[in-house]
């Protein structure tokens, strides 16, 4: 957990229709996070369920997704990671790059994403 960072310590899990603390989960003690409502109309259990695990999943890998994300960004943009030119005079080479370009723009994409404050007019 980053200095910054003032949310519950991870990593997080999903048990009992909640999220916990992982490290609390079986004291008598334990820190939910998150009650994961069962009686919503439009969301069924088993929905209910997976989201809480997406939620918990999402979590616990951020930091080392960000991390991942900003050292490739990092290492192609410094040039330390460079694309193969020995098939240059090959037909079509160009477009080979295409894949490379629309993944460094997603990656840029997901590390705005990470990074900006999600919070809404209702906290």
């Amino acid at each position: 957990m980053s200095e910054t960072t003032k949310h519950t310590p991870i990593p997080w899990v999903f048990a009992y229709g909640s999220i916990y603390r992982a490290d609390t989960l079986n004291d008598e003690s334990s820190i939910r996070i998150a009650l994961m409502d069962r009686n919503e109309a439009h969301t069924t259990p088993t929905e209910r369920d997976a989201n809480a695990e997406l939620i918990a999943r999402a979590v616990n890998s951020h930091d080392e997704l960000l991390e991942a994300c900003q050292t490739m960004v990092s290492l192609v943009e410094s040039g330390h990671l460079v694309r193969n030119v020995s098939k240059d005079s090959e037909p079509g080479w160009a477009l080979n790059a295409i894949g490379l370009v629309k993944s460094l723009s997603k990656a840029r994409k997901a590390i705005d994403k990470a990074t900006q404050s999600t919070t809404g007019a209702h906290t």
